[in-house]
């Protein structure tokens, strides 16, 4: 099992900013948008590993 790296320094200001701007409960959108731009990431920095939801 590949070690896990930090998430990508722009995931991690997409996901702070997403915090300031609103909460996940109150902007599921920009909550699931995250998420995806996260999975996306992750498949960018190591192509072996899988989304899983």
């Amino acid at each position: 099992m590949p070690a896990l790296t930090p998430h990508p320094p722009l995931v991690v200001a997409l996901g702070i900013i997403g915090n300031l701007a609103g909460f996940a409960w109150f902007d599921p959108l920009a909550a699931l948008a995250v998420g995806a731009a996260d999975c996306a990431a992750w498949a960018i920095v190591s192509p072996s590993a899988r989304c899983m939801i």
